[in-house]
């Protein structure tokens, strides 16, 4: 099943999308900012790693279900088959791209025992606020910048894997900060809610599946989350659901059938019913309009 993104055929294009001086083939890519009209405001399945540092402006979006809200300067890491939502950019929102593939992550974190501590860091806390920082990060950019413009190089791949895994050890301490913020009890459940939701949307779609798991009444659980969220439980099982279905009907090559069969649907026809009951419109209509 290929998993490629087909609406930007950037690796097919490579060559005209990404000159020679921004890029180590298709592994490791340095991408300008997309003119404001340009960005995509459409769930869709990254690819490959990526990482964004925001110079200037603000942007809210929403990664694996979790929303976040960003003001510059900071930086984003979004992890590769990480399910991406842009909902909303400022005009003035400056920043710089750094694509990474598989086979560029994989010799990043290459014999390096932190490697799952560092991807739960990543999956947690995508969003590291810079502050003062940015200047440091500024720096890898401008090294990076050189290291690809020495095309001459043999070890140009090895050289940015290193110069990058410094600028994400550099990440793992800056985003260790202890919690001195004390949740009450409704926040805890909410929390708990929530992780359940991550964890069990694509088999789960009951309200009362959630509130077995944590031990109270559906009447409950709908209390605290519309208190907490202002959204019911059924209405945020559906959108976590809704939300995976766009972004795999408009980045993948997938079949509806098979994307029916991925949320665990009983049936094409089934999901189709559901798509359409919460947005309005099929899913094979949603597709073209994409």
């Amino acid at each position: 099943m290929n998993m490629n993104i087909p609406y930007r055929q950037w690796r097919a294009n490579i060559d005209q999308l990404t000159p020679e001086s921004h890029r180590i083939g298709s592994d490791l890519l340095l991408i300008d900012q997309q003119p404001h009209d340009q960005v995509i405001h459409r769930p869709l399945i990254a690819d490959a790693t990526t990482a964004i540092i925001y110079r200037q402006g603000s942007a809210t979006f929403s990664i694996n279900m979790k929303r976040y809200t960003i003001q510059a300067p900071c930086m984003l890491v979004i992890l590769e088959n990480s399910i991406y939502f842009s909902e909303e950019t400022s005009e003035d929102l400056s920043y710089q791209v750094i694509v990474m593939s598989k086979t560029f992550t994989d010799l990043l974190f290459q014999d390096m025992g932190r490697i799952q501590e560092l991807h739960s860091e990543f999956y947690q806390s995508p969003v590291l606020h810079l502050g003062d920082s940015l200047q440091i990060y500024e720096n890898y950019l401008h090294l990076l910048q050189n290291i690809l413009r020495s095309s001459e190089s043999p070890y140009r791949l090895e050289a940015a894997a290193h110069l990058t895994l410094a600028m994400f050890y550099g990440y793992s301490y800056m985003t260790y900060q202890p919690t001195t913020h004390q949740l009450t009890r409704d926040e805890q459940l909410y929390a708990q809610f929530t992780d359940l939701l991550q964890t069990h949307y694509q088999q789960e779609r009951s309200v009362a599946f959630y509130a077995d798991n944590l031990c109270i009444t559906a009447k409950h659980l709908s209390d605290v989350v519309h208190e907490i969220s202002g959204k019911s439980p059924l209405a945020l099982i559906q959108e976590y659901v809704v939300t995976e279905a766009k972004a795999l009907l408009y980045s993948t090559d997938m079949t509806i059938s098979q994307i029916s069969d991925h949320l665990n649907f009983a049936t094409q026809s089934e999901f189709g019913k559901f798509f359409k009951r919460v947005t309005g419109i099929s899913p094979l209509q949603y597709r073209k309009e994409s």
